[in-house]
């Protein structure tokens, strides 16, 4: 062999080793990131079970979602004002912006956030 190949094959060895070298010290250093990301996974899966899950089963969520708005009606009348008349801004936004957006963009972007 020549002298340059066996450079070669030299270089490519310890590019290797270097290679490997910073990945073990990568994946020390991601250790706290992946713990964060796993919990965040779990959250999520949890969120979308929960959407699953009122979808599935309207009536009971409705009637659970009624009960506690009668509830803080009863406890905090001015609380229950206020976020009513926070929920009316809300959907009159939404039925604003149904007029003024085309269907299928906000389909893309109900299908993007959802």
């Amino acid at each position: 062999m020549s002298s340059s190949l066996v450079e070669l094959h030299q270089q490519r060895g310890q590019l290797l080793e270097r290679i490997a070298h910073q990945r073990a010290t990568l994946a020390r250093q991601l250790a706290p990131v992946q713990g964060a990301l796993a919990t965040a996974d779990r959250a999520a899966a949890v969120a979308r079970s929960g959407v699953q899950y009122a979808q599935e089963h309207p009536l009971p969520v409705a009637l659970v979602a009624a009960v506690i708005a009668a509830a803080v009606a009863v406890l905090r009348p001015a609380g229950a004002l206020r976020w009513l008349g926070r929920g009316v801004v809300l959907w009159r936004g939404w039925r604003t912006m149904k007029r003024w957006v085309p269907s299928p963009l906000l389909r893309q972007i109900w299908q993007r956030y959802s």
